[in-house]
Formats: C-alpha cells, structure tokens, sequence
C-alpha cells in the first residue's frame, strides 16, 4: 500500500449581501465565467480552472474544483538563445510561435467551496508546491470586484482565514498599547450569536464596514471588555485586528490576525482515497461549512 500523502490547506471567507446558499453558487460559477486570470507574481497568473457540484442534484452542498496556475509569456520582453549565450535576434524571435491560447508550467490545486458556511477552502501546499493564502484572497477579490459581479451580487467582502490562536495573541499582549478593530458585516445566513449581534447593530446603523481603533493612555496598556472582544472575534473571521504594544522585556511586538493564516496539514492514503475526496473529508465538517 503507497505511503500517506500530507497536504496543507487553507481557508477564504466570502460574504455577500443578502444571497442565500443558492446565491453563492451563482456567484462562484459567474466568477468561473469570467474566464480571468490574475497576474499574482513576476509572469504567474491564477485563475479558476475547474468547477462542478460535489452533488451533481444540489450544487448549495458544496462545489468543488481546480486553480490553475501557470506561467504568461511576454512575448515582447527579450529572448535569449542559450547555444549562443547571446540575446535572440529580430529574425530567431520571428520563428517562435505559441498558440494564443496555450500557456506553459501548469500546476493545479483543488478547492471545495460550501455555500451554507461561504468558506472557500483550497490547497495550499501539495506534492512539492505552494500556494499562499495571499494569492488565493487576491485572484477572488480581483474577481469579486469585476463590474459584471458586482453588477449582479453587489460588494463582495473576501477574509484570508486567520490562525486561531493569532486573535489570542493581540488581546493577550503583555503591554497592548493600540488595537485596530475592522469588521465586514457578517453575512445574515446561519449566524453565530456573536456575529448576529454584530450584524444587527451594524444594520441598525446601515453599516457595511466598521473601523475601530484604540489607543491606550501614556504608559498603560489596554482594558477590552467583552464587546470589544466580541467584536474583535467577529472581525478575525470577517475582516481584520491588527494590535501593537510590547512584550513582558520591553521589546516592541507588532500582530495582525492578517499576518499569520490558518493553515492545517492533512493526510490521506492515495490507494483509499483520491485527492478531492481527501478535501472534502477533511473539510466537510470545519467551520464555515455552515455546521
């Protein structure tokens, strides 16, 4: 029997106002329709590759699919010939000829997607190549904030999961001189109850997004009470905290719940278990799939 195979993923948060599951579904496969890709580093691009229904009969289950990620050639930047060791010619750049609608260096890496929780989970490093978290939140805010999308679905607010133990580390600083609060109204659908009370005064206040910021008197670290905490919980998740102060020596610490991703190794047999299938196990049930 093969050896196990670890892949680690990681997770994205979407929100939309006010779709339901099924509207997720539509947002995601308009998103696909786009056929875009998005420049994420030097000549690599990103993009939505594959997309079908985890349960062909309802697709609000969960989708599940592929990025492709891959190399676009500048055909205008210089060519060097390698014999040679010199820069192409005019006359040897002329001979080169490469399909409009081919690209080289493929790699792919699944997702699922679950409309009830609207987290996007992905692979994030797998047989021997990554994918940051970063790159993900930016090929689906690219996307989101195309006018065709926000024509039809509004604002789309996009969150880069955050390590669960990084919110603890802000609040439990030693000496936390500032605290910047930034929440995205959570979506309405199967709320927590930190997050409905959060989501009720913000639309009591016709509130999309909310900043609050923090600054503690001269030389004296902050005091939080419960609902600066709540909201801070609901803003991990839906936004972003972003602390600064200074440790138990004196020495300055610096923390965002934005800086340090959540991501989890998971391993499956490949003899028992195909890939997608290993995704959707080890996701099915995490927060965010609306459980």
């Amino acid at each position: 029997m093969a050896r196990d195979r670890t892949v680690e993923i990681g997770g994205i948060n979407i929100v939309t106002h006010p779709h339901a599951p099924a509207g997720y579904v539509r947002l995601l496969y308009a998103a696909f329709e786009l056929r875009q890709s998005i420049r994420i580093r030097k000549d690599q691009h990103l993009m939505l590759g594959e997309i079908r229904a985890i349960d062909g009969e309802k697709p609000e289950n969960g989708l599940i699919g592929k990025l492709y990620r891959f190399v676009n050639i500048d055909k205008d930047a210089p060519w060097l010939n390698i014999k040679s060791q010199v820069v192409a010619t005019e006359e040897e750049r002329a001979r080169i000829h490469i399909p409009e609608n081919l690209r080289p260096n493929l790699e792919q890496f699944g997702f699922v997607f679950y409309p009830h929780g609207h987290t996007f989970y992905f692979e994030s490093n797998s047989f021997k190549k990554s994918l940051s978290p970063r790159q993900v939140f930016k090929l689906l805010d690219i996307l989101f904030s195309h006018p065709d999308i926000v024509a039809e679905f509004g604002p789309v607010d996009v969150t880069i999961l955050p390590d669960r133990d990084q919110l603890e580390n802000i609040l439990k600083m030693p000496t936390l001189r500032k605290l910047t609060i930034v929440v995205q109204k959570p979506n309405a659908d199967e709320l927590g109850d930190a997050e409905k009370r959060v989501f009720d005064r913000m639309r009591s206040q016709n509130a999309r997004r909310t900043t609050l910021e923090i600054t503690a008197e001269l030389r004296q670290s902050l005091e939080l009470d419960e609902d600066i905490r709540e909201l801070a919980r609901v803003a991990a998740s839906n936004g972003k905290v972003h602390g600064s102060g200074f440790g138990i020596g004196g020495e300055r610490l610096e923390e965002s719940t934005v800086a340090k991703p959540w991501l989890e190794k998971i391993s499956y047999n490949p003899d028992l278990q195909l890939p997608d299938e290993a995704l959707i196990a080890a996701t099915e049930r995490r927060p965010g799939h609306g459980d």
